[in-house]
């Protein structure tokens, strides 16, 4: 089935199985159309109740009124005496569920569907009022997180010597990987609450089991800049709902390893959500006694707490060695395959029996609800490679590049997709779908974005102010259907009707100089302010936050008085990792995270005695 089959398609009874797929080892299956409020068992729910005990909540008053018309399914997941005043035909789309079964249960019920029009005035099925309702900001004040020489948390002596790119989360809190000198281990992962600095995990040997869900002696790390080990300063960071940080690590001590884990901000609890052995175990299951060297990919999380993420791997065993690739999720408790090219090949949406998936994207994104979006190849079918949408256990096709078809809204036979490179950026949210593409009409190639809406079950070809081609997309997409994207090498917001362009009024100290914009993600938040790169003739670089009334100076690194001799500015990468309003550079608080390097005393860029600072920028009125 495509999307277009999903929208149109009551989804009562498979989103009813799509839960318990997803929760059944927490409660059971409800019934479809039954509202069942459990957490299940030793699940983390947001509000401390990782017991590993039977944490069955089904207190609480769910009212869902007269016909809760939610599209199929509205299965409200979020446990505990929440009173879920729905209302009469609270049309929330096609069958979101409502968290449960996820590493961050939280008491909030998300009921913005991933299908349209379901009463709020925010767009195209958005179920949230995210945006900052209070006025748009009229300045900005700076103040540094951290910066190399700095004193590092719980390591006597120790100082920074390099800093990664922050992450921010809706309540501020910014979270970032370090290295270090004169201490125990090499470096670690930092979360700055506003008024100070705390140590998440660091590799200090004698944090030995530490790590959650092992039986041996071993701690996270070894982080160490070497070529041949993964960049510790670039290792997975995502925030979830209500302070939980998702990050990836290698394990050092007793038994090497590597996983992605959570870590919770009110009471620095640890948990697994996926592990080499876990992993492995899945494939033992299918293939018997083989070994696996798996890399683990940035995951996405819903506002339910379930993870979704990719990876590469070698399998040895059975007297051969193959690699792979894949596509799974996590609840906490255990690890789904979604798709692999070695043990779940099958079943390429809307393709014949004979097709078959051969590789994935390392790049996944997730909207609040928990739709996942992914990208991958395939062999034997129509077309050689598309984009996927999975909700609950099912997969759908999304698009993809097979010759003559059509697709809603856009013109018959149009080719969606290169045969030879992978989609630019894929971005989802609760009311929309956003994919850059190569496009091909009547033989003609160009370079574009496509967004579908659920509201209206078609896509839409984006164009930037005066009809010129939009080529680039900057952020993630809000619950408004909103994103930035450059045109004609000009910053663009739309909301998939309208287009702003964001260039037409600079801050002063930029008036009469001559600013590019340069195809670097940028961020955008739930109120649709928008947070741009840009760079100055000399190429000095520089962020400024649009407002919508105004733009706003951040940083210029020409004028920036703080820190002499700033030549790079960078905020968090991808659009797939700009989750607006929830992780990224900018959150609905109009806050900006960034990180400046320095030449240091030597004057020389990109020697050792670089300096590297961290920033939070504020708007305020």
């Amino acid at each position: 089935m495509s999307i277009a089959d999903l929208r149109s398609t009551p989804m009562r009874v498979l989103h009813g199985l799509v839960v318990c797929a997803l929760v059944a080892v927490l409660t059971g299956c409800p019934p479809p159309g039954q509202n069942n409020n459990g957490n299940g068992s030793g699940n983390d729910n947001a509000v401390g109740n990782n017991n590993g005990t039977d944490n069955t909540n089904s207190g609480g008053s769910n009212d869902n009124g007269a016909g809760n018309a939610n599209g199929g399914g509205n299965t409200n997941q979020n446990g505990g005496a929440n009173d879920n005043n729905n209302g009469s035909g609270n049309d929330n789309g096609s069958g979101n569920d409502n968290g449960g079964g996820g590493i961050e249960n939280a008491n909030s019920n998300n009921n913005g569907g991933s299908g349209g029009g379901n009463g709020n005035d925010n767009g195209d099925g958005n179920g949230n009022d995210n945006g900052n309702d209070g006025p748009a900001p009229t300045g900005v004040v700076l103040e540094m997180v951290a910066m190399t020489g700095d004193a590092v948390p719980e390591q006597s002596g120790a100082r920074f010597t390099r800093l990664g790119v922050p992450v921010v989360d809706a309540a501020g809190r910014v979270a970032f990987w370090g290295l270090f000198e004169n201490g125990l281990g090499n470096g670690g992962l930092y979360v700055w609450d506003g008024s100070q600095l705390d140590r998440v995990v660091d590799d200090d040997p004698q944090s030995a089991g530490i790590v959650p869900s092992r039986d041996t002696d071993d701690f996270f790390g070894t982080f160490v800049a070497d070529a041949n080990l993964p960049d510790p300063l670039a290792l997975a960071l995502v925030w979830g709902s209500e302070g939980r940080l998702l990050f990836a690590s290698p394990i050092d001590g007793e038994t090497d390893s590597t996983g992605i884990y959570r870590w919770r901000a009110s009471d620095s609890d640890l948990v697994r959500v996926a592990d080499l052995e876990q992993f492995t175990q899945l494939f033992r299951d299918e293939l018997g006694n083989v070994a696996l060297f798996n890399n683990f990919r940035q995951p996405a999380v819903s506002d339910g707490g379930i993870v979704l993420f990719a990876s590469s791997y070698t399998l040895a065993g059975n007297g051969s060695i193959s690699s792979g690739s894949g596509v799974f999720t996590s609840n906490g408790l255990s690890v789904t395959t979604i798709r692999d090219t070695q043990i779940s090949r099958e079943s390429v949406p809307d393709q014949s029996s004979n097709a078959i998936f051969a590789g994935f994207d390392s790049l996944t994104a997730q909207n609040p609800a928990g739709d996942g979006l992914f990208q991958a190849v395939y062999a034997g079918g129509r077309g050689s490679r598309g984009v996927f949408l999975l909700r609950g256990s099912e997969v759908f096709r999304v698009i993809d590049n097979r010759p003559n078809s059509s697709f809603p809204g856009l013109p018959a036979g149009a080719i969606v997709g290169s045969t030879n490179a992978r989609y630019p950026a894929i971005s989802t949210s609760n009311g929309a779908i956003v994919v850059v593409t190569e496009l091909t009409v009547n033989g003609q190639a160009r370079d574009t974005i496509l967004r579908w809406s659920w509201a209206t079950g078609e896509w839409t070809e984006i164009v930037g102010v005066g009809g010129t081609d939009a080529d680039t997309l900057l952020s993630g997409v809000n619950e408004s259907g909103e994103f930035i994207f450059l045109a004609n090498d000009r910053p663009n917001l739309t909301d998939g009707q309208t287009v702003r362009v964001l260039d037409g009024s600079l801050p002063a100290p930029l008036a009469g100089n001559t600013i590019d914009w340069p195809a670097t993600t940028g961020a955008i938040n739930s109120a649709g302010r928008a947070l741009l790169h840009y760079t100055r003739s000399g190429g000095r670089p520089g962020l400024v936050m649009f407002t919508g009334a105004q733009t706003l100076l951040v940083i210029d690194s020409a004028t920036f008085a703080v820190l002499d001799d700033v030549f790079e500015v960078t905020t968090v990468s991808a659009p797939e990792r700009d989750r607006p309003g929830r992780s990224g550079a900018f959150n609905d608080r109009d806050e900006v995270v960034f990180l400046v390097r320095t030449d240091g005393a030597d004057d020389i860029q990109g020697n050792d005695d670089d300096e590297f600072a961290i920033f939070i920028a504020r708007g305020e009125s």
